[in-house]
């Protein structure tokens, strides 16, 4: 999915993940494709926990595969990988006088992410990164 991660769209409003699943497939099904989404095992996430998942998979089933990472595996979630360099970016012996200062400096942290996407692709480990080099905040961060 195109310029998707977690309800924000680099290229437009933020989407509930309702609205992202129903984007996502309807882009597929005009492909002659089925939509396959991978989620965390979070119990809200599955058939099993959610009346919205259910219901959701219930009438998207031709079209709407969802496959679940384990449990607990970094490896296996990229976000995992982008949380470990943000906390030594953001608060890893970052000391602030308030709340508000931290929540400051993540906000800033992630915008630049936003405006640098190869960036972003290469804190995932994403092959579609422009180059393997660490980046510079990759570089601060180790």
């Amino acid at each position: 999915m195109a310029g998707l991660m977690a309800g924000l769209r680099l290229d437009g409003p933020p989407m509930s993940n309702v609205s992202q699943v129903r984007a996502a497939v309807a882009r597929s099904k005009a492909r002659g494709r089925v939509a396959i989404i991978i989620a965390d095992n979070l119990k809200t996430h599955t058939a099993q926990g959610s009346l919205l998942v259910r219901s959701m998979l219930t009438e998207l089933s031709n079209h709407l595969s969802l496959v679940y990472t384990p449990a607990y595996d970094p490896d296996a979630n990229r976000i995992e990988w982008l949380w470990r360099i943000s906390r030594r970016i953001v608060t890893h012996n970052h000391h602030r006088k308030d709340f508000d200062a931290l929540l400051a400096d993540a906000g800033t942290h992630f915008e630049t992410l936003a405006r640098t996407p190869d960036d972003l692709l290469r804190h995932l480990g994403s092959p579609f990164a422009p180059d393997r080099r660490p980046t510079q905040s990759q570089a601060l961060a180790a």
